[in-house]
C-alpha cells in the first residue's frame, strides 16, 4: 500500500480526477431554470389533475398539442419543489450527477490500473467534462439509465435474462423522462447481437427479443405520437437557430466543441489500436456518429466511452482497485451538498442565484395580470413565477412558424411590431438589454412606459 501511495502516477490520477470533479460540481452554479421551471409547472398540473396536460395553459397564443416525454421529470420536480423549492431541485441535480460520476468511476476498467496510461486518463477527463452538458436539466436524468443499460447489454457477468430484464425496466423509465429513449432499442439490439456471437442466445431468440424494446417505446402517455415529435423537434430547433442543435464545429459552445472533437480522435485511435472491448465497437461508432449531428449529442460517446476501454492488467474489474481518495472525495462532495453555508462560501455571490435567463429581479415590477411579450429564454421562468400569460418559451415545437416569425418581427422592430402586440393585447414587454431594435422603438412610443432597465433586462408597460 505504501509503495502505491508514493507512486507519482498514483498522485497524477487522483489529483487530476479530483480537480475535474471540483470543476463539474461548481459548474452547476448558478441555477439554470431554462427547462426546469416549465417542466415543474407542468408537473404541478399533473399532480392536480392526475393526468398529463396535453394543451398549453401558459401562452396566450394558439399552440399545438403538447407531446413531452419529460412529463416524468416534471412530476418528480414538482414533488421536490413542494418540499425544497427550486433550490431543492438544484441540489437534487447535484446529487444525481455525483452518483453518475461515481458510476463512471466505478465502471472504469483502466483508470485505476497499476500501469499509468495517459491516453486513457485523457479519455476519462474528457468524458467527465463533456458529460456535464445537461448537468442542470431534465435531459441530464438520462445519463444513469443510458450508462446502466449500456453496461447491462454488453456485460457478461450475470445471467442473460437478468441483464435483459433490468435493461428493459430502465428503458421504460428513460422513455418517460426524455425523447432520446428512441436510442434504447438500438442499444438493446447491439447487445443482443453480441450475445448471439457469444452463443448465449439463438438467432431466433435474438430477433424476437429485439422487437420487445420497440414495443416498450409505446409505454408513455403519448403512444406513437412520440416518434414524429422527436423528428419534428430536431427539424424545428435547427431551422429556428436553437444553438444547442448546432453542429459540433459551432462557435456557440467552443469548449464543448473542441472537447468532443478531441475525444472522438482519441476513441478512433483506441478502436484502431484494438483498445476497445470486443462487441463495443459498433455501439461506440454509433454514438460517435450521432455526436457528429449536433453539439447536444456530444454527451452520448462521453457517457459510454469509459465502459468500452480494455483493462490490460486485469481480466475482471476488482472493487479494491477503486481509489479510496476519489471515493472519499465523492463522499465529501455529498456532505458539502447538504451544508448550504459551506456551498455559499465556495460559490460566493452565485450561490443559489438564477442564471441570466431567469429575470428574478424584474418580476416584482409586473402586476399579476396582463399578457407579456417576452424573450424566448425568459418564458420558462415567467411561467414558474407569474400567473400572467406569456408569448413564447423554450418549448418552441408547440409554436407555429407564423408565431415564431411574429416573435422575430417584434424583436427586430419590423414595421408590423405594434400591430402584433396590439393583436394579442400585450400589456408588458420583457426582453434582454441587448435587444436594441425593439428597445429603441418602444422607448420612443408615448403609449409605452419603461419600468425597469439594467445591463441584463428591459421591461416596459403599455399605458
Amino acid at each position: 500500500m505504501s509503495n502505491t501511495f508514493f507512486r507519482r502516477d498514483f498522485y497524477a490520477h487522483n489529483v487530476i480526477i479530483i480537480l475535474a470533479l471540483c470543476g463539474i460540481y461548481l459548474n452547476s452554479i448558478p441555477i439554470t431554470t431554462a427547462d426546469n421551471a416549465v417542466w415543474l409547472r407542468l408537473g404541478d398540473l399533473f399532480w392536480e389533475n392526475l393526468s398529463v396536460i396535453r394543451h398549453d395553459p401558459f401562452s396566450f397564443l394558439e399552440t399545438k398539442e403538447m407531446i413531452y416525454p419529460a412529463w416524468g421529470a416534471g412530476a418528480l420536480y414538482s414533488l421536490i419543489n413542494k418540499v425544497a423549492g427550486l433550490e431543492g431541485i438544484e441540489l437534487f441535480h447535484k446529487f444525481y450527477h455525483l452518483f453518475f460520476l461515481f458510476l463512471m468511476t466505478f465502471l472504469n476498467r483502466d483508470f485505476f490500473s497499476k500501469k499509468f496510461n495517459f491516453p486513457t486518463l485523457l479519455i476519462t477527463l474528457l468524458s467527465i467534462y463533456l458529460g456535464t452538458f445537461f448537468i442542470n436539466r431534465p435531459a441530464g436524468l438520462v445519463s444513469i439509465p443510458f450508462l446502466l443499460i449500456t453496461y447491462l447489454c454488453f456485460s457478461s457477468k450475470s445471467s442473460f435474462f437478468k441483464r435483459y430484464f433490468l435493461a428493459l425496466v430502465l428503458g421504460i423509465i428513460w422513455n418517460n423522462i426524455h425523447g432520446s429513449a428512441i436510442l434504447f432499442p438500438l442499444i438493446i439490439g447491439l447487445g443482443l447481437v453480441l450475445d448471439y456471437y457469444r452463443k448465449t442466445i439463438s438467432i431466433l431468440k435474438m430477433i424476437s427479443l429485439a422487437i420487445i424494446p420497440f414495443a416498450l417505446l409505446f409505454i408513455n402517455p403519448f403512444g406513437s405520437k412520440l416518434f414524429p415529435y422527436i423528428l419534428e423537434t430536431a427539424r424545428i430547433s435547427r431551422s429556428r437557430g436553437i444553438t444547442e442543435w448546432d453542429g459540433i464545429l459551432t462557435l456557440n459552445y467552443v469548449e464543448q466543441s473542441a472537447g468532443i472533437i478531441f475525444l472522438i480522435i482519441l476513441l478512433i485511435l483506441a478502436i484502431k489500436r484494438r483498445a476497445i472491448k470486443n462487441g463495443f465497437v459498433p455501439m461506440l461508432v454509433s454514438m460517435i456518429t450521432l455526436s457528429l449531428t449536433g453539439i447536444r449529442h456530444s454527451v452520448w460517446p462521453s457517457w459510454m466511452s469509459l465502459l468500452t476501454l480494455k483493462n490490460k492488467n486485469e481480466r475482471e474489474f476488482n472493487l479494491s482497485k477503486i481509489s479510496p481518495f476519489v471515493c472519499g472525495f465523492l463522499v465529501i462532495l455529498f456532505i458539502l451538498t447538504l451544508v448550504p453555508s459551506i456551498q455559499k462560501k465556495i460559490a460566493g455571490d452565485d450561490y443559489m442565484k438564477y442564471n441570466k435567463y431567469s429575470p428574478a429581479n424584474v418580476i416584482q415590477y409586473i402586476d399579476n395580470k396582463g399578457n407579456i411579450f417576452n424573450e424566448f429564454e425568459f418564458g420558462s421562468f415567467l411561467i414558474y413565477s407569474l400567473p400572467n400569460k406569456i408569448f413564447i418559451d423554450t418549448r418552441n415545437i408547440i409554436y407555429a412558424e407564423k408565431q415564431f416569425k411574429e416573435y422575430k418581427d417584434v424583436m427586430l422592430a419590423k414595421d408590423n411590431w405594434q400591430e402584433i402586440l396590439q393583436q394579442y393585447n400585450v400589456e408588458w414587454l420583457l426582453v434582454g438589454a441587448d435587444r436594441k431594435p425593439i428597445i429603441e422603438a418602444i422607448s420612443l412610443q408615448s403609449s409605452w412606459k419603461v419600468i425597469f432597465r439594467d445591463k441584463n433586462y428591459f421591461l416596459a408597460k403599455k399605458l
